[in-house]
């Protein structure tokens, strides 16, 4: 359930409310949620897909896992969590940030969402990517803007990555917006979109 609002929460505090190192979009929903944070978790599988058992990411864990994630989306309400089944576009996620009023995390398939800036400064982050037989690796970003690519230009998406291969806090990240579409609709991800804030505001 809800925890009360007020004083400062550390990152300790954080990690004792998600203590599992195998953390589902759920998962972070429900933590933000108990802090009294608006949450909208989007996703085309409310639930533990059975579909995921095959990939080796979710193999080793997903049995394990099953009963806390079931239970947590059945009992996401009482933390404040809207859940809804559907797919996003990126128009969609274009129009949730220019409101100016929400937030956008989104679960990805790691081995294909590459920023050319990190990649060109950052020979780890480089190298991450030339092993192309790494199975599916979920990861979640922060995404930030979506601007409109014009004179027949792609979209570019702008994102924070906690794995960005340059260790600044202001540095964001940035792919065309196809290179995005393809990392956040692979499968693993269930296309899942955590918003966050203005729920009451939601179309």
């Amino acid at each position: 359930g809800r925890k009360k609002k007020g004083g400062g929460v550390g990152l300790e505090d954080l990690r004792k409310a998600c203590w599992t190192e195998s953390v589902w979009s759920i998962d972070l929903a429900c933590l933000l949620g108990s802090y009294g944070v608006e949450v909208k978790l989007l996703t085309t599988y409310p639930g533990v897909n059975p579909g995921h058992k095959s990939s080796e990411f979710y193999t080793h864990i997903i049995d394990e896992d099953k009963k806390r994630v079931k239970n947590l989306f059945t009992k996401a309400e009482s933390y404040g969590v809207i859940v809804e089944k559907t797919s996003k576009s990126r128009k969609d996620i274009q129009e949730y940030l220019d409101s100016g009023e929400r937030l956008v995390l989104a679960l990805i398939d790691r081995r294909m969402l590459r920023c050319t800036e990190c990649a060109s400064s950052s020979e780890p982050y480089a190298a991450f990517f030339s092993n192309k037989q790494q199975p599916f690796l979920g990861h979640f970003i922060l995404v930030v803007e979506v601007v409109t690519g014009t004179h027949g230009k792609e979209d570019t998406v702008y994102y924070f990555d906690p794995n960005s291969g340059l260790k600044t806090d202001s540095h964001r990240c940035h792919v065309t917006g196809k290179v995005f579409d393809d990392a956040r609709t692979a499968p693993g991800t269930d296309q899942d979109l955590i918003i966050i804030g203005s729920n009451s505001k939601e179309k």
